[in-house]
């Protein structure tokens, strides 16, 4: 197959993803707006707290957990990921010192895990805005594809999930919610240890957020998608010579 140069779709494509890159790599490039709805949580979080015998110090537990600092955008995936476990270190910290403090019964687990899942759920936006806003657009569109639901991360879908775990771990003994909440509550502070070791990864590589952007982020994905558009070009090109000859 004879060489030739690039066509306009070809140009196109590349000055599309070279103009998203530059935008991405230096924060200009918007986020796209989260899918879950969260006022239906934070409902659910309150129902939780106002029916609970510690609602107050509920209420005390979600406001510590609001009191942060802003750690900035535009950080490598290393760095994003080690804002993210302290984040949900905090959160372990909290909820451990919250059980030890306050008479849980069996409503108060049911309004510790509405509390955790929100929390996880707002640590895993918070990192996301962190990186490059195609990252977090391909992240959101895994989530739709591996959980099959535009909300997999609201409390009634993670006790769903948890839930048909569980059951699947001991199928003679279903769990209860109460079981199914204090499980919620011990895993929304543990992070994936697949991701955990690939920030590590790239953490080795000693890469800036530009860099890491165009090699890891763009590059891939441009590469493919202008080498589909160059040779789809190449191959009409030929036909229309076939044609004409």
């Amino acid at each position: 197959m004879a060489y030739r140069s690039p066509g306009p779709v070809t140009l196109a494509t590349m000055t599309i993803f070279a103009t998203l890159c530059f935008l991405d790599s230096w924060c200009l490039l918007p986020h796209p707006p989260p899918i879950v709805v969260v006022q239906s949580e934070l409902r659910t979080t309150r129902f939780f707290a106002s029916s609970s015998p510690s609602s107050d110090a509920v209420t005390q537990l979600v406001d510590e957990l609001k009191a942060r600092a802003d750690v900035g955008i535009g950080l490598p995936s290393g760095e994003v990921r080690r804002n993210y476990k302290a984040r949900l270190q905090v959160l372990s910290d909290k909820l451990s010192a919250f059980r030890r403090e306050t008479n849980v019964t069996e409503t108060a687990p049911c309004s510790l895990a509405a509390v955790a899942v929100q929390e996880r759920e707002g640590a895993r936006i918070e990192a996301r805005l962190k990186g490059p806003a195609a990252m977090h657009a391909a992240l959101m569109l895994r989530d739709l594809w591996v959980y099959q639901s535009l909300e997999p991360f609201t409390l009634q879908n993670m006790m769903q999930q948890k839930r048909s775990k569980m059951t699947k771990s001991h199928p003679e003994a279903p769990p209860s919610d109460h079981e199914v909440c204090l499980a919620l509550v011990e895993s929304s502070t543990q992070s994936n240890k697949n991701w955990d070791l690939t920030a590590e990864a790239t953490t080795g590589a000693n890469l800036s957020y530009g860099q890491e952007t165009l090699v890891m982020v763009y590059l891939p994905v441009s590469l493919v998608i202008t080498m589909i558009a160059y040779f789809s070009e190449l191959l009409c090109c030929r036909r229309k010579k076939k044609n004409t000859d």
